[in-house]
């Protein structure tokens, strides 16, 4: 299966998408949507990246709000650029201007998808809703998403997810769509525990170029008080696509209430359901991973 990214480009979807590309797994184009930032940047970040690694991958750039609402980006919260501190290598502008004029996000989605095409989401759901919108009946291989927390697992961030808190109604929209969803959310990326990033730093090259960008990260969430989970979130969304192994899953369908904290979303265990959440990823075999980038 090849897959569409669809990424607010923090410095966590940077790892994802970079862990992707190592395993060789096949990225049809990019979506971009505000999130960490605005949509300009994280458009600009995604050319960057890739002008970094030197791949050609179609990038249309996606909502720059929520449904129903207005986005303001917060400089303290993620950075200038949302890439919480992190600063990509001076690059030579090579796919600068690659941006379609013609198909937006929106329209690369109904466009692109396909039963042997996959979304994979991590950022706020908007460019999937309103796709959803305007094609109810989208065909798609299915969606793996890190997104959510679903109260399955007592974990210490048991909050309302961010890419959910950033547009609700489209997380709404996505998961009562009924197509097949798996979501790597708060109830697994929270067992990544300080110490665990702690052991990591300990084996990783500080002196290679992505070694170099995960200290300058560090260094901006440590002065913020931030959880180092924070850096990896999304990059652990993206392990059942790597090692399908990695990952045990439980079965269910979502249920949504008004309570914009860590009752907004519940997982009901149904077998036969058609979301899976994540209960656990193996957090060695994902080191591992993340070592291999260095």
């Amino acid at each position: 299966m090849e897959y569409i990214v669809d990424t607010d480009m923090g410095f966590d979807d940077f790892i994802a998408i970079y862990m992707l590309i190592k395993n060789g797994i096949k990225i049809k184009g990019i979506t971009t949507s505000f999130g960490n930032t605005t949509v300009e940047n994280v458009t600009e970040n995604v050319l960057s990246f890739l002008d970094m690694v030197g791949l050609d991958i179609p990038v249309y750039m996606g909502t720059p709000s929520p449904l129903g609402g207005d986005f303001v980006a917060d400089p303290s919260f993620s950075g200038d650029k949302g890439m919480f501190g992190a600063t990509f290598p001076k690059v030579n502008k090579k796919f600068f201007g690659q941006v379609s004029a013609k198909e937006e996000a929106v329209d690369f989605l109904i466009s692109a998808c396909n039963k042997d095409t996959g979304i994979i989401s991590l950022a706020p759901a908007t460019n999937i809703a309103r796709a959803l919108k305007r094609k109810p009946d989208i065909e798609v291989g299915e969606v793996i998403t890190s997104s959510g927390y679903f109260g399955i697992n007592d974990v210490k961030e048991r909050r309302m997810a961010w890419n959910m808190r950033m547009d609700p109604q489209a997380s709404k929209i996505l998961y009562k769509s009924g197509l097949k969803i798996k979501a790597v959310g708060l109830d697994a990326s929270g067992n990544f525990v300080d110490e665990n990033f702690i052991d990591f730093k300990k084996n990783y090259n500080r002196t290679s170029l992505i070694g170099k960008m995960m200290d300058e990260a560090e260094k901006f969430i440590r002065g913020r008080s931030y959880r180092y989970f924070t850096l990896v979130s999304d990059a652990l969304a993206v392990m059942p696509i790597i090692n399908k192994e990695s990952t045990e899953f439980i079965q269910g369908e979502i249920k949504f209430t008004n309570s914009m904290d860590e009752k907004f979303c519940i997982l009901e265990e149904r077998l036969g359901g058609r979301v899976e959440v994540a209960k656990e990823v193996d957090l060695d075999l994902f080191i591992g991973e993340l070592l291999r980038l260095m």
